[in-house]
């Protein structure tokens, strides 16, 4: 989707905003860098491309932190559109609530329709991100995410940058994922604080192999195994967990009674 991202991001309005595109190509061999050349002279900004051959999207996106010479860098994917005033609105966040970091709002884009199972409950596991339609502080739990979010760059001379243990790898999908959050989370935990930019949308486009139950529940065990990478797992949760685990086992059971397969699922 990377020919189709690019073509969204030269239409972005920037309202005297001095903005540079760094886009990484993290060891692609496919036609990635032809597009990336054709695609200079529609860009209404900067644009610096940088050639990473250690494959890690956590690599590639402290390659770009490492380039960037800006107060704020925002980062995105290779499958994601944008609103026109995306970086003016959070240009507004960041003056009006004088925070450190922003997630802005994120809506799943599908190739068909959504299956009846993906519920809002559980899509934000495909990355979408819907606080309602004001700016506030991210609630306990929640953080912004890949798709689109920013950070002051002096966070990462303070915290450091993405930890390259984790995220997605080569031409495999490795679903130990969870770099953003691992980030966000230390700074939190410094007492930075992290808003949700209402105004500032992205439409992350989903690819119809990932839109299964198989694939979503292999995410899932994998986010599991990341909380607990992430963490200090205590007795005292892992029976909390243990408890959670049987109730929703019995969750389970009451939806198949019911026939119902959204709350099945």
């Amino acid at each position: 989707m990377l020919k189709q991202t690019l073509l969204s991001l030269s239409e972005i309005e920037t309202e005297g905003l001095e903005v540079t595109l760094i886009l990484v190509n993290n060891n692609s061999t496919d036609a990635t860098q032809k597009i990336i050349d054709d695609s200079k002279n529609i860009i209404p900004f900067i644009f610096v491309d940088i050639f990473e051959r250690r494959s890690g999207l956590a690599i590639a996106r402290n390659t770009g932190v490492n380039k960037a010479s800006s107060d704020i860098v925002i980062f995105t994917d290779d499958d994601v559109l944008f609103e026109k005033k995306i970086l003016i609105q959070i240009d507004k966040t960041f003056e009006s609530t004088n925070c450190t970091a922003i997630g802005s709002k994120i809506i799943l884009k599908y190739p068909t329709k959504r299956p009846k199972w993906l519920t809002t409950k559980i899509s934000y596991m495909y990355g979408e991100l819907d606080l309602g339609d004001a700016d506030k502080e991210f609630p306990p739990g929640v953080t912004p995410l890949g798709p689109c979010m920013a950070i002051k760059s002096k966070m990462f001379i303070k915290y450091g940058n993405f930890k390259e243990d984790l995220g997605l790898k080569g031409e495999s999908e490795t679903l130990l994922r969870g770099e953003e959050t691992e980030l966000m989370n230390r700074l939190i935990k410094g007492g930075e604080s992290v808003y949700y930019s209402s105004d500032s949308i992205v439409y992350h486009v989903m690819k119809k192999e990932r839109l299964t139950k198989s694939w979503f529940l292999e995410r899932f065990e994998h986010s599991g195994k990341l909380e607990s990478k992430n963490q200090n797992v205590f007795l005292l949760k892992w029976w909390g967990s243990l408890l959670k685990l049987i109730l929703s086992k019995l969750l389970v059971l009451l939806g198949l009674l019911s026939f119902n397969e959204p709350v099945t699922f």
